[in-house]
């Protein structure tokens, strides 16, 4: 297993990020307004030294609620100019990696999948089928998931939550339009699941069960974290920054991994806090020029491919944390809990 280090979180996309964030909490004494802060321009031995004070006093809860902000750190939908400063200042802020890497709670960032799974919706992609059909279609074609998995989250920590975060579907990629709904499940004993503890661990993935995305990015000409092309120039200044991986220019095949000849072999593929940080929008070299990216996952995720989750109930999630949360007396409950018996579970749900 990789080490979470202080070099692999400074040679990550999401790693960078988090040192951004990480300074700037710091300096601002409290968590930065990441949609609408600049990045800093400049990082000084003082205030690098601050942002190490603060990576080691935070609890683990609002250190993976800034991981999940980091995201929008390293370039967002529309365009990659704000990443310029986070990725070019990430070898100054080193003393802030050593800080995480030494944290005593470091298990907590490689834990496997929990029993219990989180799983959000706002009540527009409830389940219609059972899992493990379909799945050669990506979900998006800036996200490496399948179209008809079913992504869930361990549960997050109660610091997090306490943060006011009650979802990662609040930020970055997973976008509800409607009333947020929170749905718990449990995995069934005989799960298969595959863990990501590293890149070495995606890498091996798809090395194992190759697939050829570049049908997936129809301009060809760069691959990122987030694969704007039409920021020419955000993607210019990203290129010239040495030693980045968050975009890569030139590059035989994109591979991600075949999901569907996956699902012979496992249930699910979990991504652990460190590897989401490590990993996420971190292009990782393959042999003679081809080239992967696990992108935009969000958070700790597992992606399940069969239907071995058990037990379906309902979280709601309280109106003095999330204003849009659904009402506990929807209707909608009732119709996703018979989705979720059939698409998750495999099975016909109780009168």
């Amino acid at each position: 297993m990789d080490e979470l280090s202080a070099a692999s979180i400074v040679d990550s996309t999401i790693g960078a990020g988090l040192l951004e964030l990480l300074e700037q909490t710091a300096l601002q004494g409290g968590f930065p307004d990441v949609r609408h802060a600049a990045p800093l321009a400049t990082s000084t031995p003082a205030t690098v030294a601050r942002g190490a004070e603060c990576a080691a006093e935070l609890s683990f809860g609002e250190l993976v609620k800034l991981a999940v902000l980091a995201h929008d750190c390293t370039g967002s939908y529309w365009g990659h100019e704000t990443s310029v400063h986070t990725l070019r200042l990430r070898q100054q802020r080193a003393p802030i990696a050593e800080a995480l890497a030494a944290r005593p709670d470091r298990a907590r960032w490689l834990a496997a999948a929990a029993d219990e799974q989180w799983w959000w919706t706002d009540g527009t992609d409830a389940p219609t089928a059972a899992l493990g059909s379909d799945l050669e279609q990506l979900a998006w074609w800036w996200s490496t998931q399948p179209a008809h998995g079913l992504p869930t989250t361990s549960p997050f920590p109660a610091e997090m939550l306490a943060t006011g975060i009650e979802a990662p579907l609040d930020l970055v990629w997973d976008i509800c339009m409607g009333p947020r709904a929170r749905w718990r499940l449990t995995i069934a004993p005989n799960a298969r699941i595959y863990q990501v503890d590293s890149p070495a661990n995606w890498e091996a993935l798809v090395r194992t069960y190759p697939h050829e995305a570049g049908a997936a990015y129809p301009n060809g000409r760069e691959i990122s974290s987030v694969n704007d092309n039409n920021d020419r120039a955000g993607l210019a200044a990203v290129l010239a920054v040495d030693g980045q991986r968050a975009v890569r220019r030139g590059w035989r095949r994109f591979l991600n991994p075949n999901w569907a000849e996956l699902a012979h072999d496992w249930d699910g593929v979990h991504l652990s806090w460190a590897r989401y940080v490590l990993t996420d929008g971190t292009v990782i070299d393959l042999d003679d020029g081809d080239i992967t990216m696990l992108r935009n996952w969000g958070s700790v995720r597992t992606i399940w491919l069969a239907p071995v989750l058990r037990d379906p109930g309902p979280l709601p999630i309280p109106v003095e944390v999330h204003e849009s949360a659904r009402s506990p007396h929807d209707p909608a409950w009732e119709r996703e809990r018979e989705a979720l018996s059939l698409f998750a579970c495999g099975i016909e749900p109780s009168d």
